[in-house]
């Protein structure tokens, strides 16, 4: 069994995560550019299916998206134009975010924090996307908040049912 964080640690993370969900829901993407540690990296591999019989999965690079902060201030910073197509009209969502696990590894001041995502999006009348996933943080205290420095994305589906990813997951 994977040892658990203290209690008040696992609700202040479980607390984050969650005014995550709600400022990206409500569109306030400057609020969460503000959670991010300024070296974070936000990427989201592409993954293959192997055989369990398989020993080891063949490596590759490809990747839905590989973002550092200025990649992502640029992806907001593109939102906030109303040029972008996939989101004009800025699309309804809900992030579902759930199974939170925060370990006991702190190594080096990084906290590891695993959950499970369910994003919905429609998008005008009738474009409507589900997407699905684990998310692997790590999360630091900066200037006594924590930032979000790490998260790597594992989509359910290796071929996503969407159109396009503007979204944060």
């Amino acid at each position: 069994m994977i040892a658990a964080a203290p209690i008040e640690r696992t609700i202040e993370l479980t607390h984050v995560l969650h005014y995550e969900a709600a400022v990206l829901d409500d569109g306030q993407f400057e609020d969460w550019l503000a959670l991010l540690h300024p070296e974070v990296r936000y990427v989201a591999p592409v993954r293959i299916d192997v055989s369990p019989s398989d020993q080891e999965a063949p490596e590759h690079s490809l990747s839905f998206f590989n973002d550092d902060l200025m990649s992502l201030s640029g992806r907001v910073a593109k939102l906030r134009t109303g040029l972008m197509q996939t989101e004009y009209p800025p699309s309804r969502v809900v992030r579902l975010i759930t199974s939170i696990l925060v370990t006991r590894e702190e190594v080096d001041g990084v906290q590891p924090v695993r959950s499970a995502f369910l994003v919905y999006r429609q998008h005008r009348q009738r474009d409507v996307e589900m997407l699905a996933g684990h998310r692997r943080d790590q999360w630091v205290k900066l200037d006594g908040a924590w930032r979000l420095k790490r998260r790597d994305i594992a989509f359910a589906a290796n071929v996503l049912p969407a159109k396009s990813l503007p979204l944060f997951y």
